[in-house]
């Protein structure tokens, strides 16, 4: 048994490195800023929250593709569950959305079991921006996840529940 998990795994590990060559081959971006500088070009990261569970959805979309893995940081041990190749351009659509968000968190205090992201925009393993987003609706976060789920399998769509998180105080 144990001998048909590892074979299984060096094939989907195989599978994974093979998709990300080609996803960097299939569209890359000018890496050097315009004084000849490397360019600092950031990843953008949605996590979705499942509490009380140690595991987390991450939906990671950097200059051409997006990766879907499944986090267990109680552990620090990610699977990658999907991964779609998209163009520069669309990479900037998730940048000018992310560039909406004007405060760092956002709250409903009225609903005690809702949804929860985080969304992280990091370069180099320098956190850029980190917005939370707690029970709380923003058409900017919907579209953000729409546009995600336009390129990940129905397994991996992201179910953001406005009528759920909507909920004002009385």
């Amino acid at each position: 048994m144990a001998k048909v998990i590892n074979d299984y795994r060096m094939k989907y590990t195989l599978l994974i490195i093979i998709t990300l060559v080609a996803a960097m081959l299939a569209c890359s971006p000018p890496q050097v800023t315009a004084n000849g500088s490397p360019a600092m070009i950031p990843n953008i990261t949605l996590i979705l929250h499942n509490y009380p569970s140690h595991l987390t959805a991450n939906y990671i979309v950097d200059t051409n593709s997006i990766k879907v893995a499944l986090v267990d940081s109680s552990i620090r041990l990610d699977s990658v569950l999907f991964i779609h190749t998209f163009s520069y351009n669309e990479y900037q659509n998730y940048l000018q959305l992310v560039k909406q968000f004007d405060k760092d968190h956002y709250e409903n205090k009225c609903v005690q079991d809702g949804q929860v992201f985080t969304l992280i925009v990091a370069a180099k393993d320098s956190i850029l921006r980190k917005v939370r987003f707690s029970n709380y609706y923003l058409a900017e976060l919907e579209k953000i996840a729409a546009i995600i789920n336009t390129h990940v399998d129905s397994a991996n769509r992201i179910v953001y529940n406005k009528d759920m998180i909507s909920k004002n105080c009385k």
